[in-house]
């Protein structure tokens, strides 16, 4: 499939397999279940220290996806993307900080301090899109 659509696209199959995997599946998951403007930032903070993951080599995203706040909601790719816009905000924001001292409780404190604003609906066209072929078939 990837092969078949680089080609049409002109596009490399993994790149199409990227945005299929961090942007198309996680926005009609996310729509399907009603949760399309969930910030998942803080519950996968919050999942790590729950479960005492305070650093980066310590995620295991196959067994992260078993859990049912993300397990048919999203996708791997989709969080991990989160996660790593998440780190570089708190570099950004902490100049000078050591990759030791970006552990989870300092996400998770970072993303408390933070002010919240609501999440954007940015895939608003592909979600009428698929809703269109959806209501076709």
């Amino acid at each position: 499939v990837w092969e078949n659509l680089s080609k049409k696209l002109n596009r490399t199959p993994y790149n199409i397999y990227k945005h299929w995997e961090g942007v198309i599946r996680p926005s009609i998951l996310m729509f399907e279940n009603g949760m399309e403007n969930v910030d998942f930032r803080p519950i996968l903070i919050d999942y790590f220290v729950e479960n005492g993951i305070k650093f980066r080599s310590e995620i295991k995203w196959s067994e992260i996806m078993k859990d049912e706040r993300f397990s048919g909601v999203t996708t791997a790719f989709f969080l991990q993307k989160k996660y790593y816009d998440l780190v570089r905000s708190v570099k950004k924001a902490n100049p000078g900080i050591k990759d030791i001292e970006v552990t989870s409780e300092a996400l998770q404190s970072y993303l408390a301090r933070k002010k919240t604003r609501p999440v954007k609906r940015v895939n608003a066209k592909l979600l009428e899109d698929y809703v269109k072929i959806k209501n076709a078939l």
